[in-house]
């Protein structure tokens, strides 16, 4: 399975305005780009219940990775800081156009037009993936050593 960068994965997303930006489950960032949909999730024996949700044509989950979010070069949040503090980052980052994700190290930096990024990491010891791009029944995952690939979402 071949591997991807970050600049080609996010290449379609430079120049979109992130939006509907929030903390979920413990320290969990979500993003949503392009235009909105609603997601309609029908009851299963795992989950009983029907989720109707908005979302974007492309949907990014920045999920079990360490990460900062600046405003120009000033930390903001981090993912073991408050949920105010991270509430915050989430505030800011909204309404911000993606400018540029590229590779640092075993992370990945997203940056935005208005001074805002978010950093990741891999946490330490773990081999957790750092971030998943959602589009439509595809999505791109980060693992633990900034390696990215595509899968099927349904398997996931």
């Amino acid at each position: 399975m071949p591997d991807y960068s970050a600049e080609q994965v996010f290449a379609p997303l430079m120049g979109e305005p992130a939006w509907h930006v929030s903390i979920g489950h413990g320290s969990f960032i979500t993003l949503e780009f392009g235009h909105p949909h609603i997601r309609r999730t029908e009851p299963t024996a795992r989950v009983p219940r029907r989720i109707v949700r908005v979302g974007g044509d492309w949907h990014l989950w920045v999920y079990c990775c360490d990460w900062q979010i600046l405003d120009v070069d000033r930390v903001i949040a981090t993912s073991d800081g408050s949920k105010e503090e991270m509430n915050a980052g989430a505030n800011l980052l909204d309404g911000q156009v993606l400018v540029k994700a590229t590779e640092s190290g075993l992370g990945t930096v997203f940056e935005f037009d208005l001074g805002g990024k978010i950093l990741t990491s891999p946490y330490r010891d773990e081999a957790d993936d750092q971030w998943m791009l959602y589009h439509g029944e595809q999505v791109y995952v980060c693992d633990a050593t900034a390696q990215i690939d595509l899968r099927d979402a349904n398997s996931i």
